[in-house]
């Protein structure tokens, strides 16, 4: 459903449990609908845990749970909910990808190579398990294994500024300069695109104007804003701006 449907999924999910209380796929769509929902991230999480405590086998809940639980930084937990779906569903490639995304972050690389690796050999056209890897590779100092990586999630989502920008930063480590003029448009044409996420850093290192320096900036401020919009207002923080 579209994203501005879904504190109406969430009330029609709730009179659905009233009438099978005991139904996992209602706590489990419950849950994703209020993950979905701005300050209903600990709501979400409940909801994931009831429907795994009704089916402990739901690969789909255990994902689900682990992708939250990541946001929230809590990565051995996560960790241990994407393996635990693992077990219930060899093979579903997005537990995988979840675990080598995970274990990446703990700076665990060849582990994440190998969790990643095993989700595109499950779906070859998961764009995400692509770019993730391209990530742990170039960590691990396989450059061009990385541009590999990168130029497979881009064929899949050839829109995508995020990875176009990964792509670019690799080829620029290498001096591989094949793509540069293509890739620097590319970049440039999609700052005026607020959906597109571009690290301002980024734009720094390929020809570009202040204007469109600035408008990049603007843009990722408005994405880190909404990243935290839930912890912010769990920890009613309160941040009064002297006058000028």
């Amino acid at each position: 459903c579209k994203r501005s449907r879904f504190p109406d999924a969430e009330r029609t999910f709730r009179l659905a449990l009233e009438l099978a209380p005991g139904n996992p796929f209602l706590w489990m769509s419950l849950g994703s609908a209020c993950r979905e929902i701005p300050g209903q991230r600990d709501e979400s999480i409940r909801c994931l845990r009831k429907c795994i405590e009704l089916e402990p086998s739901s690969a789909e809940a255990l994902n689900s749970l682990g992708n939250i639980l990541q946001e929230q930084g809590l990565l051995d937990d996560a960790i241990e909910n994407y393996r635990a779906a693992i077990r219930s569903a060899p093979g579903y490639a997005a537990p995988y990808n979840g675990l080598g995304c995970a274990l990446l972050r703990m700076n665990r690389l060849n582990e994440a190579v190998d969790g990643l690796r095993k989700a595109i050999s499950l779906q070859p056209d998961l764009a995400g398990a692509h770019l993730n890897l391209g990530n742990a590779l170039g960590l691990r100092g396989a450059c061009d294994l990385a541009i590999l990586s990168y130029q497979s999630a881009l064929e899949l989502r050839p829109g995508d500024a995020a990875i176009r920008e990964c792509l670019l930063f690799e080829m620029q480590k290498t001096c591989d300069w094949s793509r540069f003029d293509e890739l620097c448009e590319l970049q440039r044409q999609s700052v005026s695109d607020s959906s597109q996420r571009i690290s301002p850093f980024s734009l720094f290192s390929i020809p570009s104007s202040a204007l469109e320096q600035l408008q990049c900036a603007r843009n990722f401020a408005k994405w880190q804003t909404a990243a935290v919009a839930a912890d912010r207002e769990r920890l009613a923080f309160r941040f009064d701006r002297a006058p000028r």
